[in-house]
């Protein structure tokens, strides 16, 4: 889907996960953009390739939701391929950061 850089980019830029107005968007934009020039382009760029999966995934969802639609049959000792992806936050949640140093600590003997 979208590297952590990518995503960093669109938390930077967008600021989607905070409430603003239209207007202190727009500032906010604006003096990013100032600071850091190339990054519209690149939080364009990323947007636009979350837009590309968003779309293919909604038309495998409408795909699978189809009367009939039978899922591959995965053959028996064939590897499995897996992906895994992450995700980034643009704050940290201290709670969960306790829980995983914590469990760090009580599995180092």
């Amino acid at each position: 889907m979208l590297s952590p850089t990518e995503q960093w980019a669109l938390h930077s830029y967008y600021e989607f996960t905070k409430r603003l107005t239209d207007d202190q968007l727009l500032a906010h934009r604006a003096a990013v953009s100032r600071a850091q020039p190339s990054l519209p382009h690149r939080a364009g760029k990323a947007f636009a390739r979350l837009r590309l999966f968003s779309d293919r995934l909604s038309s495998h969802r409408d795909k699978i939701s189809t009367p009939g639609y039978q899922k591959a049959k995965h053959r028996k000792g064939a590897p499995t391929r897996l992906t895994v992806l992450s995700e980034v936050h643009p704050e940290i949640d201290v709670a969960k950061m306790i829980d995983a140093l914590n469990d760090y600590r009580r599995s180092r003997p």
